[in-house]
């Protein structure tokens, strides 16, 4: 299990689940916080990030396993209706290299 800014995501290896953290040490990235609307939501949602000095690069969304379900470089509407209801996670990817991570939950 990895832990992204205390949210606790499995991860998969070849023989079993392994467990490591990460955390974030970035005073920068204190008070930033990414906004998730709708949420829940029923597969279409839209990401904001509360600084603008900050540019998102990439997104990246998990599933619960951690397993990368979506990648997105040119957008801030993200679209999971083709994915199953459950809980995942956004992590973007900021041009200074930073990552911040915010759960969704996705009900159809």
């Amino acid at each position: 299990m990895e832990s992204y800014y205390g949210i606790s995501v499995f991860t998969e290896s070849e023989d079993a689940c392994s467990q490591s953290e990460n955390r974030n040490d970035d005073a920068e990235l204190a008070d930033v916080e990414i906004h998730i609307s709708p949420n829940p939501s029923s597969g279409i949602f839209m990401l904001d990030v509360n600084n603008e000095n900050l540019e998102i690069e990439g997104i990246r969304v998990m599933n619960q396993s951690g397993k990368l379900v979506k990648e997105i470089n040119d957008s801030k509407q993200i679209d999971l209706s083709q994915h199953m209801n459950g809980i995942y996670f956004v992590e973007c990817v900021f041009s200074d290299g930073s990552r911040l991570t915010q759960k969704v939950i996705l009900i159809k």
